[in-house]
């Protein structure tokens, strides 16, 4: 009997690199080889023999002309090859274009320090020279000391030019406010680049002391208007005959690069809990309409839209949750009987202003602007899902409770404490049914 794999099915997959060891940022674009007259894979990833974030981080390529099946040995983007990271690929014509990060402080040479001294014995003047090792930045993966790099490839993935293109990126508030001074900034990128309108775009974080998942990281958004005119440029001379690599630089090194939101000192970030935009994405949403969205530590996706290519955001100050069809997906539990929302609770009284024209709740559960929606279970012997739904609604309605009254108005399965049912006596929640029951909690009407 023959049997076929689930090419979805992990285990079946094809392997790219196994040297052990941590990887991040991989990613894989198809292309089609004019050389081998067949569509080939490149992959970009960084990798480390030790962990996130740790020293000997080196970013590499390779390549499949079999549809994934096998892969060529990684060859290191950068030189020196180590602290190089997070490289994303944007392919232009037949061109790839690689966006990445790689400090040339990462091991910053000895600090040469001249002292002059006078010697007790003969009064003569006697200059000492010292070599002091300078501080090695503890995360090189989130650090830049001037921007983003860019290299291309003109082989279609098999080699990646030796020269770089420097993305510089506009110093603001929070890089002040870092241990270097602004010198180096907290900065990481995790976004791929995206040509929008013949402009190209890609997002990325600011931290205040150089590290990941930190108090106070911030979203920008890097944008060119020329880059893909200058691409243009660079690709071949009269007659057909290929620009070398000097030549290629002198055209895109041209491109004017613009860090937004435009004429801000500050950043898009979730304006509660820890004040985090963390891995953000952008993506075009039609015309010059654009969204932009980032994680968080309170587990949903919060998100703005800008109309003016990125120009500025809209409630910068609020940002909006990320919906799926008109609903907020909290994560679940494994059964899918509880969903977690006691920090979100927490959370709650003050989720008000524009964030979704303010939230408040009802005791109807059709009219509601906050209820858990019970997913329907499966059949005998499924499980049911592991999603629960909270709906945000318009603007209509009674007004936001205070907090002590949010909580009361959640399932007590959420917390484990005692909820108030609409004309009923205090009880307690016992089983997985009884949390997701529909009747109404009390609320305070206008």
């Amino acid at each position: 009997m023959r049997v076929r794999c689930d090419p979805r099915d992990l285990k079946v997959g094809s392997v790219v690199s196994d040297l052990g060891g941590y990887y991040d940022s991989q990613n894989i674009i198809a292309l089609y080889d004019q050389s081998l007259k067949t569509e080939v894979f490149s992959c970009v990833l960084h990798h480390s023999f030790n962990r996130e974030g740790g020293q000997g981080l080196c970013l590499s390529h390779c390549r499949s002309e079999n549809g994934g099946r096998t892969w060529s040995e990684l060859v290191p983007i950068e030189d020196p090859t180590q602290q190089s990271h997070d490289g994303y690929q944007c392919l232009v014509g037949d061109r790839i274009y690689l966006f990445y990060g790689w400090n040339e402080g990462t091991h910053p040479p000895p600090l040469k320090v001249v002292e002059e001294t006078i010697c007790e014995k003969s009064g003569r003047r006697k200059t000492v020279e010292r070599h002091l090792e300078q501080e090695k930045y503890p995360r090189t993966d989130m650090q830049l000391d001037d921007g983003f790099w860019c290299k291309w490839s003109d082989d279609f993935g098999v080699s990646f030019s030796k020269k770089r293109i420097l993305i510089p990126v506009r110093r603001s508030v929070i890089d002040a406010l870092n241990p270097w001074d602004g010198f180096t900034m907290g900065a990481f990128c995790c976004d791929k680049p995206t040509v929008i309108d013949g402009a190209i775009f890609f997002a990325f974080q600011k931290t205040r002391d150089g590290n990941g998942e930190s108090y106070g990281s911030e979203v920008f958004i890097m944008r060119s208007e020329d880059f893909i005119t200058r691409h243009w440029g660079s690709v071949s001379s009269f007659g057909g005959k290929k620009k070398s690599e000097t030549e290629v630089l002198d055209w895109l090194s041209q491109a004017r690069w613009e860090t937004l939101p435009k004429d801000s000192e500050h950043g898009l970030q979730t304006r509660r809990g820890l004040l985090l935009g963390e891995e953000p994405h952008v993506l075009h949403v039609i015309g010059e309409r654009l969204l932009c969205f980032w994680r968080n530590e309170l587990g949903f996706l919060d998100s703005c839209h800008s109309d003016d290519r990125g120009d500025t955001w809209d409630s910068v100050d609020e940002p909006k949750p990320l919906l799926y069809g008109g609903h907020l997906l909290l994560n679940g539990s494994a059964s899918g009987n509880e969903a977690v929302l006691s920090r979100f609770a927490e959370e709650m009284p003050s989720y008000t202003s524009e964030l979704n024209d303010s939230l408040r709740l009802e005791n109807s559960p059709r009219k509601g602007l906050l209820k858990e929606r019970r997913s329907p279970s499966g059949s005998a012997g499924n499980a049911p899902p592991a999603l629960s739904e909270v709906e945000l609604f318009p603007r209509s309605g009674p007004e936001v409770v205070g907090a002590s009254a949010t909580k009361r108005m959640l399932p007590g399965a959420f917390r484990g404490e005692p909820v108030k049912p609409v004309g009923g006596p205090e009880r307690q929640h016992t089983t997985p049914e009884d949390a997701h029951d529909n009747t109404p909690f009390e609320v305070t009407q206008k």
